[in-house]
């Protein structure tokens, strides 16, 4: 991560990272960087081949006239999306993706 980009836990399981200064394609592919490197993670004390770690991201731009409640929830949306079609994976928004 760079000096500019912020990380924060919105709660359970869920994080966030904000990435200033930063394409769209430039943060998916930094999310699948991590979704790549989190499936190679291993406990030793638990390294009996029954536990894998993995990873869904959802990815987008903000928008004009998005505040912080609309940006969360399309992102959030585009999470549960990815969770919802086999998890382990990046969902991307369109950059002018709008919620409805």
């Amino acid at each position: 991560m760079r000096q500019n980009d912020l990380i924060a836990r919105l709660g359970g399981e869920e994080f966030i990272i904000l990435l200033p200064e930063t394409t769209l394609s430039e943060a998916v592919m930094l999310a699948e960087r991590l979704r790549e490197k989190i499936k190679t993670l291993r406990l030793p004390e638990l390294d009996t081949g029954r536990f894998t770690f993995t990873a869904s991201f959802g990815v987008s731009c903000i928008v004009k006239g998005d505040d912080l409640e609309s940006m969360l929830a399309r992102v959030d949306r585009l999470l549960y999306k990815a969770k919802n079609d086999g998890r382990d994976r990046v969902e991307c928004a369109s950059p002018n993706e709008q919620l409805t």
